[in-house]
This record gives C-alpha cells, sequence and structure tokens, in this order.
C-alpha cells in the first residue's frame, strides 16, 4: 500500500516544491495576518536568497544586493534626476543599510543623527493599516507602505525568475535551495515531513 500524500491530502502547500514560490506566498499571508515585521525581514531577505542564487559563487554580499535592487527595483532606485525625484528615491544602499540595521539591531534609520532632512532625515517610517503612504518624504521622513513594498519586490522576483531560468548559476543555486520532502537524503528511511 502506497504512503499517503501530504500535500494531496492538502496537509502541505502545493508550492513546497518551488522554495521561491513558497516564500512569496508565505510573505503575503504575513501581509494578510499583519504581521508587518515578518513580513520586512522576509521580503529583504529574499533579495539577499535572489542575489545569492544569480552568482557564481552561491553566496551575497552588499554588493549583489545592491545590484539586484538596481536592476530590479530600478522604480526604487532610480525614479528620476528632478529634485523632487531625488526624495522618493530609496538607493539601493540605503535598503541594504536599513535591511543590516532592521535584521541585526531591530532598527529604521539609515542614516546617522544630524542628516539633512530637506530631503530625507535617514528615517524610514513604515504605513501599515491605514491611508496608504508609499515612497514619499514627509517632514524628512521617508514613506513606505509594507504591504505595496513586499508587492513590488515578489514582482520583481517573479519577472527576474523567468529571465533566470536558463541560467547555470541559477539552475546550480536553485536546486541547493531548503526544500520540502518526507525522507531527509541519506537518512536510514526515517519517514516524516521535513524541510531540508
Amino acid at each position: 500500500m502506497k504512503d499517503p500524500d501530504p500535500i494531496a491530502e492538502g496537509k502541505f502547500y502545493q508550492d513546497y516544491g518551488n522554495p521561491l514560490g513558497a516564500i512569496m506566498r508565505e510573505i503575503q499571508e504575513t501581509i494578510d495576518r499583519r504581521n508587518y515585521f515578518i513580513a520586512l525581514i522576509s521580503v529583504l531577505s529574499l533579495i539577499d536568497i535572489c542575489a545569492a542564487l544569480e552568482a557564481r559563487n552561491g553566496e551575497t554580499n552588499k554588493f549583489k544586493f545592491a545590484k539586484w535592487f538596481d536592476e530590479n527595483l530600478k522604480d526604487y532606485s532610480n525614479p528620476g534626476s528632478s529634485p523632487n525625484q531625488e526624495a522618493i528615491r530609496l538607493t539601493s544602499e540605503e535598503c541594504y543599510v536599513f535591511r543590516s540595521r532592521l535584521l541585526h539591531q531591530g532598527r529604521s534609520r539609515i542614516s546617522k543623527e544630524g542628516t539633512n532632512s530637506n530631503v530625507k532625515s535617514g528615517r524610514l517610517v513604515f504605513s501599515i493599516d491605514q491611508a496608504t503612504i508609499h515612497r514619499c518624504n514627509l517632514e524628512g521622513n521617508y514613506f513606505v507602505d509594507i504591504p505595496t513594498f513586499t508587492k513590488d519586490v515578489c514582482d520583481a522576483v517573479q519577472n527576474w525568475r523567468q529571465h533566470m531560468e536558463t541560467s547555470a548559476d541559477f539552475k546550480t543555486n536553485h536546486a541547493k535551495l531548503l526544500r520540502y520532502g518526507t525522507e531527509v537524503p541519506g537518512s536510514l528511511g526515517r519517514r516524516g515531513h521535513y524541510l531540508f
């Protein structure tokens, strides 16, 4: 008798065989549940994961993060050259600093105290539940709407992935992503449900 398929039974999601798809679905679920801290941490980590997936060595760093951000989130990093456009620009460097400070220190400030607030104060402020304020500089604070930002990143990942399907580096690194399985490779038949 064949063992029951837990995915077919609905115990686990169909997309567990597609790690990037599963991550993006789970990010959307965090937004739907209003778990905004986890959504931000996850979506910034997703940029890092994508930067690593396209790298020859399968690893990321701030330069690879910035390159991926600049190439795939152009509306954020390069909205135009007028002075008004500079106020709504979120550079890849700023996003990386924010990513590092949020993940490692739980902070949203992206620059030092005393920054000229005519453009930005160096503080990111996130709108989460009322009127959407997105990519807007008010009183020196740079506002980002978390649901909009996470959707923009996930859309960029979808578009990027379609172009990466033929990349040897992507294929090699994608095969190494965390996956769902019912047996851990190399184990002695220890059946269960695992991410490995």
